[in-house]
């Protein structure tokens, strides 16, 4: 695979799961507060509202805004997999109603006669059996959904917006497979998936947004992500002509109009809580939105401060902390998120904090990943057989496998460190800096030219050029028992020897086999991805 292909595919994997685990840590901020005032908030956390994530028994709770957001994921990856299996099958939007009603079941127990066994591996995992707040309309839809009538109601209220943002995320995976969907495409897709329960416009309109924004941004690279996302939402609001076409031609002036006043307002002299006041408190979509696209413009460069002020406020604090969450996570990527303890209690993670974070986790892969099986194929890997438990037979295969690493992930370009933080990269034994890492270890952390093994100012050689792979492991062990001799430091590992060396993540990462219960050690992902195969 050509190497900025590859770099892509990492990249927009981990925004994928920054999106999910975002917008879930942003829900589990608000919930607490949801039906708070603003006053209320402040009297009881301080005058900076609340600003890290509660716990119960050790996990931030997540309320019915990332359960319903699962389920959507669930349901599309099921549509695209019956599609792959059976020849046929619609767009993956139209099955999603389907994931509703199991989610319906673990909020009330009723389910259809007909489907035992349910549409998705979800619904009878016993955590998502927890009743956290289920809007009103979802329910009654669902209900109405599941007794074959037709769902009727007004309600432009934000239960359509806050769980679509895997749709958008869907077709980002396609865009890096060459299988392309349109903007219009896209924006429609989410719009959809949120009017089979809100059938007023502004009800599912702003999903069409926030789709098309989730799916841009997880294409790009967080400073390009920064630098166009006023555009981008601006870009949104555009599109909105191009679906739906002759209808809703007031609704869509009005959120046209809405979404840049709160582009206006996040370069004004407001403070967050003037300023949202002046969009509304977010119970209805179009608000939710607005509020949301504020939150993230005023704060593009403070992820964490994004979703605090989503919030702090008067209104449903959950779900306008879920759409922020998701728009900062796909900015971001998890990796990056990890390593700035997003939102957590000190010393605390995403992926040790959040509940559900496992199954979170698995779905975002698998949207990465896109359907693996085709009624063509044998489908014998392992990798495929999960997918057809998961998806075809409703099995929540390869969930609560406890992970051998548990820590943040090395991110793919390091450009500064802590001061206790070391730059372990691949050298040749002569000491000749002269190229990819080793380079920027010489440049900027004080690699030593004519020393290629060991510990050099901030970084650490590991020669990878000498040979084959059994003549680097005596390297890597070394590297090991010196790590694990120096707890006060915290060692930053590259993809040592795959560059220019030439080896593959497979043949280098099992040499570290022995530092995953090194705290102080941090992997990057594709290597990780290898030892927990093995």
């Amino acid at each position: 695979m050509d190497r900025n292909k590859q770099e892509q595919d990492v990249r927009v994997k981990d925004h994928i799961r920054g999106c999910l685990m975002a917008g879930a840590a942003g829900d589990a901020l608000g919930y607490p507060v949801e039906f708070m005032s603003r006053e209320a908030i402040l009297a009881h956390y301080g005058p900076e509202g609340i600003t890290r994530l509660e716990t119960r028994d050790g996990k931030a709770l997540v309320s019915d805004d990332t359960q319903m957001t699962l389920f959507t994921a669930n349901g599309i990856l099921m549509g695209i997999t019956r599609g792959a299996m059976r020849g046929v099958g619609g767009n993956p939007e139209g099955y999603v109603q389907y994931a509703y009603l199991d989610w319906y079941y673990t909020q009330t127990g009723r389910k259809h006669r007909w489907f035992e066994h349910g549409f998705t591996w979800l619904r009878n995992l016993p955590e998502l059996a927890h009743r956290r707040a289920p809007g009103n309309t979802c329910l009654s839809a669902c209900d109405s959904l599941l007794n074959h009538r037709d769902v009727e109601n007004d309600s432009k209220g934000c239960g359509g917006i806050m769980r679509v943002a895997p749709m958008g995320l869907l077709t980002a995976s396609y865009d890096i497979k060459d299988t392309s969907i349109s903007n219009a495409a896209t924006a429609w897709a989410g719009a959809e998936i949120a009017r089979c329960t809100h059938k007023h416009p502004l009800g599912f309109l702003p999903a069409a947004l926030l789709t098309h924004v989730v799916h841009r941004l997880a294409l790009l690279s967080t400073e390009d992500g920064i630098a166009q996302f006023t555009n981008l939402v601006t870009g949104a609001t555009e599109l909105l002509k191009d679906i739906y076409q002759g209808e809703f031609d007031r609704d869509k002036q009005y959120l046209t109009a809405l979404t840049a006043r709160a582009l206006e307002l996040a370069s004004s002299r407001l403070n967050d809580h003037e300023a949202i006041a002046r969009l509304g408190q977010g119970w209805t979509g179009e608000e939710a939105w607005a509020i949301a696209v504020y939150c993230v413009a005023r704060h593009l460069h403070e992820p964490e401060q994004a979703v605090i002020a989503a919030v702090n406020h008067d209104g449903d604090s959950d779900s306008t902390g879920a759409i922020a969450g998701n728009i900062v996570g796909v900015l971001y990527g998890l990796e990056a998120l990890e390593r700035r303890h997003f939102l957590c209690p000190a010393g605390r993670n995403l992926t040790d904090t959040l509940e559900l974070a496992d199954i979170i986790l698995a779905l975002a892969d698998d949207i990465s990943t896109g359907c693996i099986v085709s009624e063509y194929a044998p489908n014998d890997t392992p990798e495929q057989q999960q997918w057809l438990a998961r998806y075809v037979y409703m099995k929540p295969a390869g969930i609560h496998k406890e992970p051998a690493y548990r820590r943040p992930f090395v991110p793919g370009k390091i450009t500064s460190l802590k001061p206790n933080e070391i730059f372990v990269f691949g050298s040749n034994l002569a000491g000749s800096h002269g190229g990819g890492a080793a380079l920027a270890a010489w440049k900027r952390f004080g690699a030593i030219m004519g020393q290629g093994v060991g510990l050099q100012g901030q970084s650490y050689a590991i020669p990878t050029m000498q040979g084959g792979v059994e003549t680097i492991k005596p390297y890597t062990d070394e590297f090991i028992a010196f790590a694990a001799s120096h707890p006060e430091l915290t060692f930053l590992v590259t993809r040592i020897g795959c560059g220019i060396a030439g080896f593959s993540d497979s043949d280098i990462a099992p040499l570290f086999r022995e530092a995953l219960p090194l705290s102080n050690v941090l992997l990057p992902r594709s290597f990780v991805e290898v030892l927990n195969a093995l």
